[in-house]
Formats: C-alpha cells, structure tokens, sequence
C-alpha cells in the first residue's frame, strides 16, 4: 500500500497541501487542533488489504 502511493518522503519534504491532503487521505490520518492545550491529536487507521487462510495447527 505505502509503495503505491509514490515517494511519500519528497511528498512531506515539499509540503505542498494538496500533494499532502492526497497522502494523509490513502493512510486514512485525522488530525484535530485542541485550542486551549495548544496541541494537535494525530490518529490514523490502518487498512490490511491481505488474506490470510486459517486452518487447524
């Protein structure tokens, strides 16, 4: 998944809005400003897009 989204490091190194909203949309990231402590919470969510075949050990 992180391959396909390009080269993410000269993404954040040029820190272009909408090169950067197009990233942290793929890697599903929310950020929110909290005022009074002057802070930003970061959460993302990761998406596996794998299989997995289970069976008996």
């Amino acid at each position: 998944m992180i391959d396909s989204l390009g080269d993410i490091a000269r993404t954040l190194d040029e820190r272009k809005p909408p090169a950067l909203n197009r990233v942290y949309r793929a890697l599903d990231v929310n950020m929110v400003y909290q005022g009074e402590e002057q802070a930003i919470n970061v959460m993302a969510c990761s998406r596996v897009a794998s299989a997995c075949v289970r069976g008996g050990t």
